[in-house]
């Protein structure tokens, strides 16, 4: 199992890690951390993470204008939810219309590659925002549908009928065993999957500790020491191991890495070539499914 030849993976780049922080980043630090993102071959930029995606849009189109091979992946903002009495189909196509205009002024040029929506129960809320979607594509403003923060149970089979290119969700070896099936159906309808805190929120960059207890029967202890020990022997961070696992479950699985920090970036996108045997592979994928068990049967000590 070895990465392409030029040993990056597919990649998108959050950006919801660059704005909000406190203290606020500095702006060359933003800019050295996006930079260094498209420098080591990542081209899609998310903004979708963030509850307010203007602050990031106007800063990728700063640091990535005149690029002609940056896309960016962004959200519409709309209400959480929407009652359709009276004028409120017509209130929500002025909003959608409205999200999608201020997207494209923000970016000024930049393509939108991805243009997310969250699930709606409400198949004329879907229909109608399937409908503009239709349209801006048309124009040549957008070029896929996302589905935001989507899972199973979040999705009626009426939704998993629509033309999704792109689901959006939280996978990694900790959160994976839980959704494999849906995972599955959308690769397999020809989508793709990105992944969200494909570290687990950062807990997969660690090594073990006594933070994870001393109890030997963790599941996540388990899990993270095999993944160091993993890691030692190719020389590389528990991260980067954890990155390539997630990336050689299926070519439609696109991890979608959040930080501050370019050296990590740089670390955990390193061009060298990485190969997992598959006795390492299955390993960890042993331990992931045990540890998904677990946690389902409400046994899960850690």
């Amino acid at each position: 199992m070895a990465l392409p030849a030029n040993g990056t993976p597919n990649f998108a780049f959050g950006c919801h890690s660059l704005t909000g922080g406190v203290p606020p980043m500095e702006k060359q630090d933003i800019s050295d951390v996006i930079r260094e993102a498209f420098e080591h071959g990542i081209r899609i930029f998310d903004v979708s993470g963030d509850k307010n995606p203007s602050d990031c849009e106007r800063l990728i189109k700063q640091e990535l204008q005149g690029v002609k091979d940056a896309l960016v992946s962004t959200k519409w903002r709309l209400p959480v939810s929407l009652e359709l009495t009276g004028n409120a189909t017509s209130d929500l196509k002025a909003i959608a219309e409205r999200s999608l205009t201020m997207s494209l002024r923000n970016l000024n040029g930049i393509q939108v590659q991805t243009l997310y929506v969250q699930p709606h129960s409400n198949p004329t809320i879907m229909d109608l925002l399937v409908e503009l979607f239709e349209k801006a594509k048309k124009s040549g403003h957008v070029l896929e549908l996302g589905l935001l923060n989507a899972s199973p149970e979040k999705l009626s089979s009426k939704q998993k009928e629509y033309s999704i290119d792109v689901v959006k969700m939280e996978i990694s070896l900790l959160r994976f065993f839980n959704r494999q099936k849906y995972v599955l159906e959308i690769i397999d309808r020809g989508g793709r999957v990105h992944a969200a805190n494909p570290l687990g929120r950062g807990v997969l960059a660690r090594t073990p500790s006594s933070k994870h207890q001393v109890n030997d029967r963790s599941m996540l202890r388990k899990l993270m020491t095999e993944l160091n020990e993993i890691s030692k022997k190719h020389r590389v961070s528990p991260s980067r191991i954890a990155l390539c696992w997630l990336h050689y479950l299926h070519r439609g699985i696109v991890p979608v890495l959040g930080t501050t920090n370019p050296s990590h970036l740089r670390q955990n996108l390193q061009r060298s070539r990485l190969t997992l045997s598959n006795e390492e592979f299955t390993r960890l994928m042993n331990l992931a499914a045990a540890r998904s068990a677990a946690e389902a049967q409400g046994v899960l000590s850690e």
